[in-house]
């Protein structure tokens, strides 16, 4: 075999993310690693749940912790998010969203509300990257009728929010089959009402394998039913090949995980009853809480808890021992509770007549309905300080009275406090609406309308909505830690069993590292035990799902990627539909982006249909990045093209049980092709109107050598359109791009028209909303800063950065002590994760400079105080950066921001490079510095002072672009009037 498959020693696993966190993931807790070489002790940041290891220089321990301590709950499995996933994989596909009609089956709609346009942006986004969407939901009957509503009417409320047709399919209630033809027709096709059919309630496999007929990726954006088992949210994701969360079920998802997590002083006022059935998530509050206020009929049970006067037929007698539970947490913790001091109280006799008791007085015949004036001044009084609330739970008491106004005054005061800066969680249908009735405007709070959900997450149960979707594996792996020596080869073996394979490859291959991915948590465990026992350290085993979470885990490995192996049983061993599942696009693609050139795919089977159809899958979603292996020359190869015998000498448990009952495996090698990655390294000279590019240089579409994606596709078809267009006019300059412009006319009528700017640009703000996302006003902090000393950050409204490259921009940024405007959008790094900047950042900086999610960004570059622009590369940024005369550090991501990146450097020498092969916070710092500098800046403001004047005199009303434009218009007056 070649040198690529002298593979692996040692052995060390890690089990599933959720029961068994170990020092690789990267939590705030600190364990303690002695070192080999000096026996000082090292911080290991490590989760604080479960499993954990310490290492000395003979053996490797391990420790077992506490499943919950009360610091976080474990109910957030982390799951693949439509935000994540590979947009070009979306183009053709046909989507089902199980979608949250709610805010739609309101009387008033309007379309601008939060709710409305959170719930339709993943249909919006489907639809832009090409997919074919279905939508499943249930809807309820409307106020005043018996009726449901018909999926014709919310069909066409649904059409009037999207601006396109949806239309009702019935393939359900009629029994038929997926329609194709009726797919391709229209974009979006609602189904019938799920609360019609039982089985939606049943989690039927037979009705949900009917609801997903033709479906490839299933997107669930109903994060509001999560706690329940509905064939529509549970059974639908078994039939599909990928299961992922919408962008409102991961806001929502987000919003819940975040009041797990602590920012004193953070209070929970709970409202409602029942407080046996909510026990444990108000024993996860005090422990979490640095305060419970109580305004429901629960507040009563506490009362009595305590010792103090309570009517009895106030008390749940089955809870008794609950609330003690609950106030000896509180107690330990040295937290307040907070009770009512008063009630407003009706007469059962009269309920017209109300009066006002003192909590401990309540007269017999009164009953209390809403909260006194002294229990609302207290809790006022006692919210001003705070920087994060939870309401959860209505004001409600034994009698309601709709003329009570408790609510209404606590949702003022927590909506002052979010409007201060607090943060605001409110929880529950009577909650959420005294926020909407109070506020003015649009409220600042996190609104769940549905506390059913919440309360199963806060009381640390695992949602099965969440459960149901797909694996994303968003920690930071130290590879340091797991491996001695993390730049050696890899080699993975998804589905690993019983770890036999890997150790008996780290026995014979000591210059590899080996990682096992297998699902079976139990498995797992057992291979656990035995690295404990064996002593080997240069492998890891990881509890999980493949399919969804490769990518993420093996991308960030230092070092190359050699060897995948797939050894896949006879399916009588298991239901077929779970043993095909594991070979899935997703996975094939990754294996294919990830290998190493030359590297190996090693498959086998005891049955040649399931080998044959491995390989085929191979082949297909590899696009044209791997190719089966026939050259490999001591591999004996039989005449179907099987290999004969283990290449490795190296077999599982289950090949050894099938050799030894006398039965054939089938084996296949598969090699990553020399020229997939795209690493040619010549100058192209041959573009005419281009003197000379690197290939580093060009559009990222055309440094790939598979032109087989979604992308491209798209682009060859740009190509083929422009062929037949009669003219082409563009947004640059003719004085800017001179010999690439001759170039293009000589092919076709070309028009060089710009710089193209929204109006009142060059102005003041444009009272026309341009943004994406709401906009922070940075000119109050900007106008105290010395002229030209602030650095602009921003990576544009779609590009995306590696958290790894964000942590050394950052550290640079500080390291180089400069002001500085940072635009971090809450989706600039793909990876989903919360604490994107390095520990102590805003603290270090947050007299220098101000982090927001965007802003006006004409409005930041032409303040006097902004001198350089740290950017992506988008050519609108270049354009407006040019036109306020800000130089630029450049750090391309995608497409044509490569070749901007020339331009600005290597042509028009008005900007530097920043990680050009590698980026480090060294560099980072000198390049911020260099040109920040008054003295070694000065060339690049000078010179762009000058290319600026190439955009004025190009605007002027006898400039090239306005003659190139007045040209065009009477082009195309002649050509209309031909034809």
């Amino acid at each position: 075999m070649s040198q690529h498959l002298k593979l692996a020693k040692g052995s060390i696993f890690l089990q599933d993310a959720n029961l068994y966190k170990c020092p690789l993931l990267v939590r705030p807790c600190l364990h303690y690693w002695r070192n080999n070489a000096n026996q000082q002790y090292q911080v290991i940041r490590s989760s604080v749940i479960g499993r954990y290891t310490t290492r000395d220089s003979t053996k490797t321990t391990y420790y077992e912790a506490e499943v919950w301590d009360g610091e976080q709950l474990n109910t957030s499995p982390h799951v693949q998010t439509l935000r994540q996933f590979p947009r070009e994989l979306l183009s053709g596909k046909i989507v089902m969203v199980r979608f949250d009609s709610t805010p739609f089956l309101r009387e008033v709609l309007d379309f601008n509300t939060p709710s409305i346009k959170s719930a339709l942006f993943s249909i919006k986004y489907l639809l832009h990257h090409g997919a074919k969407v279905l939508i499943v939901s249930d809807w309820g009957r409307p106020k005043d009728s018996a009726q449901l509503l018909s999926a014709e009417i919310v069909a066409d409320k649904l059409s009037s929010a999207l601006q396109l047709k949806v239309v009702p399919a019935n393939w359900i209630s009629v029994n038929s089959q997926f329609k194709m033809e009726e797919v391709e027709k229209s974009d979006v096709l609602l189904f019938e009402n799920l609360s019609k059919f039982k089985e939606e309630r049943a989690n039927s496999s037979m009705f949900a394998e009917k609801l997903s007929s033709g479906v490839d990726i299933f997107v669930n954006d109903t994060f509001s039913q999560s706690h329940k088992m509905l064939a529509s949210t549970i059974g639908v994701s078994r039939y599909c090949y990928a299961s992922i969360a919408g962008f409102c079920f991961e806001k929502q998802l987000k919003e819940l995980v975040e009041v797990t997590r602590s920012k004193q002083p953070y209070f929970a006022i709970i409202g409602g009853g029942n407080l046996l059935d909510k026990v444990k998530a108000l024993e996860f509050l005090a422990s979490k809480c640095d305060g419970l206020v109580f305004v429901g009929m629960m507040a009563f049970q506490i009362m009595h808890g305590l010792g103090l006067p309570v009517r009895l037929n106030f008390v749940e007698q089955s809870a008794v021992g609950s609330s003690l539970k609950i106030i000896q947490i509180a107690r330990g913790r040295n937290i307040p509770i907070l009770l009512p001091k008063d009630f407003l109280c009706t007469n059962k006799c009269n309920r017209n007549e109300l009066r006002t008791f003192p909590a401990n007085a309540i007269l017999d015949g009164w009953e209390p309905v809403d909260l006194g004036p002294v229990s609302l001044d207290e809790i006022s009084s006692l919210l001003t300080n705070c920087k994060k609330i939870l309401w959860i739970g209505p004001v409600k008491f034994m009698l309601s009275k709709p003329d009570t106004h408790g609510a209404s005054k606590l949702a003022t005061m927590v909506e002052t406090s979010s409007r201060r800066g607090c943060d605001v969680t409110v929880v529950g249908n009577a909650a959420c609406k005294a926020i909407a009735e109070t506020s003015s405007t649009l409220s600042l709070c996190s609104l769940h309308e549905n506390a059913s959900v919440v309360w199963e997450f806060l009381k640390g149960r695992t949602l099965p909505g969440t459960a149901a979707l797909d694996r994303a594996y968003p920690f930071d792996i130290d590879w340091k830690f797991i491996f001695r020596d993390p730049t050696l080869p890899l080699i993975v073996d998804i589905g690993s069993g019983n770890g036999l394979f890997i150790f008996g490859m780290a026995r014979i291959q000591p210059d590899v590292n080996l990682l096992g991915l297998e699902i079976n948590k139990k498995v797992v465990k057992c291979c656990l035990d035995f690295l404990e026992e064996s002593g080997l350290k240069n492998s890891y085993f990881i509890a999980t799902n493949a399919t969804s979470t490769f990518r993420s885990i093996v991308s960030s490995y230092p070092g190359k990627l050699v060897l995948v192996s797939i050894q896949c049983p006879n399916p009588d061993f298991n239901r077929p539909e779970y043993r095909w599942r594991m070979l899935q696009t997703l996975l094939i693609e990754a294996i294919a982006d990830l290998l190493a050139t030359e590297g190996k795919v090693f498959i086998q089977s005891d049955v040649e249909a399931v080998a044959v159809r491995m390989r085929d899958q191979f082949m297909k979603d590899s696009k044209g990045k791997l190719a089966i292996l026939k050259d490999e020359t001591d591999t004996k190869v039989d005449s179907r093209g099987w290999i004969e015998e283990n290449p490795f000498g190296v077999q599982s448990d289950w090949e050894r049980h099938v050799i030894e009952r006398g039965d054939p495996m089938y084996r296949l090698m598969i090699s990553k092709l020399p020229y997939a990655g795209g690493n040619r390294e010549d100058t192209i000279t041959y573009i005419p109107g281009v003197p000379a590019i690197e290939p580093v240089d060009m559009m990222s579409y055309l440094q790939d050598t598979d032109t087989s994606t979604i992308v491209h596709e798209i682009i060859f078809k740009a190509f083929d359109d422009v062929r037949g267009a009669d003219f082409v006019i563009c947004n640059t300059v003719q004085e800017l791009e001179p010999e690439t412009i001759s170039a293009l006319q000589v092919k076709k009528p070309f028009f060089a028209i710009g710089p193209i700017f929204p109006s009142g640009f060059t102005k003041t703000k444009s009272s026309v909303a341009t943004s994406l996302w709401p906009e922070s006003d940075c000119t109050q902090w900007l106008d105290t800063k010395p002229k030209g000393s602030v650095l602009y950050i921003s990576f544009g409204s779609y590009a995306h950065i590696s958290k790894n490259d964000l942590i050394e921009i950052a550290h640079g940024l500080l390291q180089s002590k400069i002001n500085f405007v940072f635009v971090l959008r809450p989706d600039v790094v793909s990876v989903d994760d919360p604490n994107r900047l390095p520990e102590g950042f805003s603290e270090e900086s947050k007299d220098r400079g101000i982090l927001i999610q965007w802003c006006c960004q004409i409005q930041v570059l032409s303040h006097p105080a902004v001198g350089g622009f740290l950017t992506h590369c988008g050519w609108n940024s270049i354009l407006e950066s040019i036109w306020c005369s800000v130089p630029m550090l450049c750090f391309p991501l995608l497409t044509d921001q490569f070749t901007n990146r020339k331009l600005v450097v290597d042509d028009w020498k008005i900007g530097l490079n920043i990680g050009r092969k590698q980026i480090t916070r060294k560099d980072v710092s000198e390049k911020i510095i260099r040109l920040m500098d008054e003295k070694s800046g000065y060339e690049f403001r000078k010179e762009i002072v000058e290319v600026k004047k190439a955009l004025e005199n190009a605007s002027k009303n006898d400039g090239s672009s306005e003659r190139n434009l007045s040209q065009f218009v009477n082009e195309l007056k002649v050509l209309i009037g031909k034809k």
